[in-house]
């Protein structure tokens, strides 16, 4: 791994090659078709994702387990009785189900050619997996991003320091595609736990990456995990993010997933605004779950500049901009 360059380039392997030849082999199945997602849970949410991202229409969404979705119209499968089977690709989101197969053999699909379990594309014999980019990641490389960690195994630095959470990768993906991000941008990451936010920006563009995280178990798991992707892991930090000052000079992306409030936000927004004042550049905060907004605004150096409605369980992220 060589970290001898300032920014946190990956060698030579891209860890998404394969990942995206994953997303051309389904593209190519679905190619002038309409497209049924069957199973609308949490991999069928990230196919959602994937479909759209790439602004491809989807026309049916089936699942008999769904309750009323708002927004969404959900149908049930008995609909596939009445599809022109050669006119539909059917992505199966869930592991191979006997029951359906055998429904949608009686309708005289045929696997690979009317229909395909797409997990078995992605995981091949760990279909217990759900659709996701850090599945993918965890599967391809053997990191550790998604499971959950007790909080009772977290060391806080501060009581308004709040529980952690990976949050969704898809939606994260969502909020990154409104940027236009450039070789020479720097993004950190207050409260970075395992790394994967970060993994996310990089896939977006994003070279150089950093970020700070005070529990010491899961900083150890981010820096193994930038480790098995060849990435320079020198940018994190295991320290309390209301105490960086000089750190965040180089940085002009700043991204946070609620994980303080109170005066260690504070600290963190009066410490980002004395780096401006250190190191004149475009600033960029990107909150989610934006509870101490006010405290944003406070000094009059940031202004918001959008807002965007996402699948996070707090559904709004807010963007702000300090301007030179």
């Amino acid at each position: 791994m060589n970290c001898d360059n300032k920014y946190n380039i990956k060698e030579a392997e891209d860890m998404w090659s394969e990942f995206d030849e994953k997303l051309k082999e389904l593209f190519e199945f679905t190619n002038g078709k309409k497209i049924v997602i069957w199973g609308y849970k949490r991999s069928g949410w990230f196919l959602e994702h994937i479909f759209k991202r790439e602004h491809k229409q989807i026309e049916y969404i089936i699942d008999d387990g769904t309750g009323i979705m708002p927004k969404v119209n959900i149908y049930r499968s008995f609909i596939v009785r009445n599809m022109d089977r050669d006119t539909h690709a059917v992505l199966l989101t869930f592991r191979y189900d006997q029951k359906v197969t055998d429904f949608l053999a009686e309708c005289g699909y045929e696997e690979g050619k009317h229909y395909i379990y797409v997990k078995e594309i992605f995981f091949k014999n760990e279909m217990q997996r759900q659709l996701s980019y850090y599945n993918w990641l965890e599967y391809q490389y053997d990191l550790d991003i998604s499971a959950p960690r007790m909080n009772a195994d977290i060391q806080l630095a501060h009581s308004d320091c709040l529980h952690y959470s990976t949050g969704i990768d898809y939606a994260l993906m969502d909020v990154l595609d409104n940027f236009a991000f450039s070789k020479n941008d720097a993004v950190f990451d207050f409260g970075c736990g395992k790394g994967g936010a970060l993994l996310l920006f990089n896939r977006s563009g994003v070279e150089k990456i950093g970020g700070a995280e005070f529990d010491t178990g899961l900083y150890n798991i981010a820096v193994s995990n930038f480790h098995k992707l060849n990435l320079c892991s020198s940018g994190l930090l295991n320290q309390d993010a209301g105490l960086l000052t000089e750190e965040l000079d180089e940085y002009n992306y700043f991204f946070m997933y609620n994980p303080f409030q109170g005066k260690t936000f504070q600290d963190v927004i009066y410490n980002i605004e004395k780096s401006y004042d250190r190191n004149k550049r475009r600033i960029t905060l990107i909150y989610s779950g934006p509870y101490c907004h006010n405290m944003v605004l406070e000094n009059q150096l940031f202004k918001l500049s959008k807002e965007i409605y996402t699948d996070y369980s707090v559904r709004y992220v807010y963007i702000y901009t300090i301007s030179v």
